[in-house]
């Protein structure tokens, strides 16, 4: 399937040009307990949806033949199984190539090790951004235009004024030079050891006037040029991540050049563009990074990652109102009016009302005077009657008995709600048991 706002002669050489590698190998623990050993952040359900069917569905669309999947010997088995039902209920044209390393393995080690399979650039995407829009052909053309060797995908996050980070907020930094968009420093609050953000003098000679942004997003979304795996490869031995390494060497690399001596770095443009480029006036400068920002269209178009217990609630509520691009799996509910999904085997009564933005699963049922608001309920559960469900996530095989209330929290999979408990901001992890009468506020279960 190829989205018809997709230039034809634009798709075909993107197809020929890039392949795509997808990294769901993560444990996701930021989003514990919702993960685990057993359960990959990849796999999480995001409105009803195996997130991972989110990155295959936006390779399908763009019209890709072949897509890499990573993960590791700890999740093989589980990421091999959706795959198979993946592609028998949606019965996609993408060939899913799975390749499985070692548990220890870094994403940087991750592509190494993907190198004699790569044949030309490469887009690396997390298994956790969730990203709309024809943009990449963009950005596709601005890393080739630019002669880049890695272009970051970033978007710009909605900051409320006067309202500092939390206190365990990871703060993401772009460096970048507006007139040019290069990208000459990534890092993030976590890695600063100090209160000050150290810059090389190199950096200011090479870059006087670059901006810093606070409130750019990474979207774990890639382009890198083939040869940029040959520096990879001569310093792996200094690199684990991708994102925390890889990336900042390479923006290093354009003000501290001595860093790539000994490595060929091709042009993909030709002297004649060379010439009259910019980027030529010093011969020196072989090695460009880049930030593209995310053209979200004044709101239309959407890029988001699940990589927090907060951003799982956001983006399961933006999903369930039906508005993005991305749909449940679930038909439209029958009322003209009222914008919900209900799979055609869920058993509501009549006494019960599913407004908008809300998600009923497969062969479940949901009992009497049920109180069901922005609530994203999974597959075989039991409601009993008189329950409430505002603004929540639950898991596929739970069961909530009668009057029990369940309010700004997530519910995982096989848990069990007694009678009159009552669930206020929490986390549960799967097979989690509350007992009746019971009111817990911010109470994290760990999976069992």
């Amino acid at each position: 399937m190829q989205s018809s706002s997709s230039p034809p002669q634009a798709a075909k050489r993107l197809i020929h040009d890039f392949q795509i590698v997808i990294l769901a190998g993560g444990s996701g623990r930021g989003l514990r307990p919702m993960t685990s050993d057993q359960m990959p952040k990849a796999l999480l359900p995001v409105a009803n949806r195996v997130l991972l069917s989110y990155q295959l569905e936006f390779v399908s669309k763009l019209g890709f033949p072949e897509v890499i999947v990573v993960t590791t010997e700890r999740y093989e088995d589980a990421i091999q199984q959706f795959l198979h039902i993946h592609k028998d209920t949606t019965h996609d044209a993408v060939q899913v190539v799975l390749k499985v390393v070692p548990d220890y393995f870094g994403t940087a080690a991750v592509l190494v090790s993907l190198k004699p399979e790569l044949k030309g650039d490469i887009i690396v995407m997390g298994a956790d951004v969730i990203v709309e829009g024809d943009f990449l052909h963009h950005m596709a053309d601005m890393h080739r235009a630019k002669d880049a060797a890695v272009t970051v995908l970033a978007w710009q996050t909605k900051v409320e004024e006067d309202k500092p980070p939390a206190a365990d907020e990871i703060v993401e930094y772009f460096a970048v030079d507006p007139k040019t968009d290069r990208l000459l420093m990534l890092f993030d609050s976590d890695s600063l050891n100090t209160d000050f953000i150290k810059v090389k003098k190199k950096l200011f000679r090479r870059f006087p006037n670059f901006v810093l942004y606070p409130t750019m997003r990474d979207a774990h979304f890639y382009m890198f040029s083939k040869w940029t795996l040959d520096v990879l490869e001569k310093n792996q031995e200094s690199m684990e991540s991708i994102q925390a390494d890889f990336i900042p060497f390479l923006t290093r690399c354009q003000y501290e050049k001595h860093l790539v001596d000994g490595v060929n770095v091709p042009s993909i443009l030709s002297p004649q563009v060379a010439d009259m480029s910019s980027y030529r006036n010093d011969p020196t400068d072989k090695v460009k990074c880049f930030m593209y920002k995310f053209p979200d269209q004044g709101g239309k178009k959407y890029c988001d990652r699940v990589d927090s217990i907060a951003s799982f609630l956001e983006i399961n509520r933006k999903i369930a109102e039906g508005g993005k691009e991305y749909q449940p799996y679930e038909p439209k509910g029958p009322l003209p009016k009222i914008l919900n999904f209900i799979a055609t085997s869920a058993k509501i009564e009549k006494t019960t009302a599913v407004p908008s933005g809300s998600i009923i699963g497969a062969d479940t049922s949901v009992g009497e005077r049920v109180g069901v608001k922005k609530g994203i309920i999974g597959t075989h559960c039991k409601i009993g009657n008189n329950a409430k469900i505002i603004n929540s996530v639950i898991f596929d095989h739970v069961t909530i008995e009668d009057g029990a209330k369940v309010q700004n929290s997530i519910v995982g999979a096989n848990s069990y709600i007694e009678k009159d408990a009552e669930l206020m901001e929490c986390i549960m992890g799967s097979a989690s048991k509350v007992p009746a009468g019971v009111t817990w506020r911010g109470k994290k279960s760990v999976a069992q």
